[in-house]
């Protein structure tokens, strides 16, 4: 079981990247929504996905519900810098929302919330 990490900001990318490579996680990275879509549809081996809110090409909220007319099980975490931005991608108790910039520990949180199972 995989992550599925969607974020067009490659600092914050490569800094999330860090952190569950760190916490044993396997994952792979998109760059924008329609890459997560993609990404998605060739693999239904993702249990949870971590989308950026505000990317180009697709919003990280209508990229999760592409990708829920496949695969409805999924759970997500949507991030954004915009605390506004709570309410609007709550869609679901699988939900989650987390406020950037935000802690390892609080990533890492939300994410065994999920039981989400490590690599190793």
């Amino acid at each position: 079981m995989k992550i599925l990490l969607a974020e067009d900001d490659s600092l914050t990318l490569a800094l999330l990247s860090h952190w569950l490579k760190e916490a044993g996680y396997a994952f792979d990275c998109a760059r924008d929504g329609l890459e997560a879509v993609s990404l998605a549809y060739q693999s239904n081996h993702y249990k949870l996905c971590i989308f950026d809110i505000e990317m180009p090409e697709l919003s990280g909220v209508a990229a999760a519900n592409l990708i829920r007319t496949r695969q409805p099980h999924l759970s997500f975490i949507f991030t954004s810098s915009n605390p506004g931005h709570k309410n609007y991608c709550l869609n679901r108790a699988e939900d989650y929302f987390i406020e950037k910039p935000c802690s390892q520990s609080r990533l890492l949180g939300l994410i065994e919330n999920t039981n989400m199972p490590k690599a190793f």
